[in-house]
């Protein structure tokens, strides 16, 4: 009698194991696009280094990536793509934009400008100037 009631335990503890396991492989899955977004808002920040040095050097912000190409520390960046985003700067006299887009379905939208502040738009559309500011 006691070895029938040890195995519906043991099944109930191998059936536990089996759908904790299944929760991690499915969450793992669903953190992917973590490390591209992370990566966007840091190329942004290089960017805005990028636009502070050639402000201080021609007294206006670059009007795009390529005007930035030699203070950009990475040439992938330069080119507008990097680790699975699509980069634009828009720039003038006074002001400029940095966008940054996944280039798959699913992650975030980002936005910037000479505020310095960086703004998020989950899911489908781009980032805006109205955009929630990210903390």
């Amino acid at each position: 009698m006691r070895q029938s009631q040890k195995r519906p335990v043991s099944q109930l503890v191998a059936g536990l194991i089996v759908i904790l396991l299944l929760l991690l492989f499915a969450r793992s899955i669903g953190d992917r696009s973590a490390p591209e977004e992370t990566s966007a808002t840091r190329s942004i920040r290089m960017i805005h280094v990028a636009q502070t040095n050639y402000y201080s050097q021609f007294g206006r912000y670059a009007e795009s990536l390529e005007e930035l190409r030699a203070l950009l520390p990475d040439y992938d960046l330069a080119s507008g793509v990097r680790y699975g985003y699509r980069f634009r700067v828009q720039g003038s006299q006074t002001s400029y934009e940095v966008h940054a887009e996944p280039l798959r379905g699913g992650g975030s939208s980002y936005y910037s400008d000479q505020t310095l502040l960086l703004r998020r738009s989950p899911g489908p559309g781009s980032a805006t100037s109205t955009s929630e500011p990210l903390r």
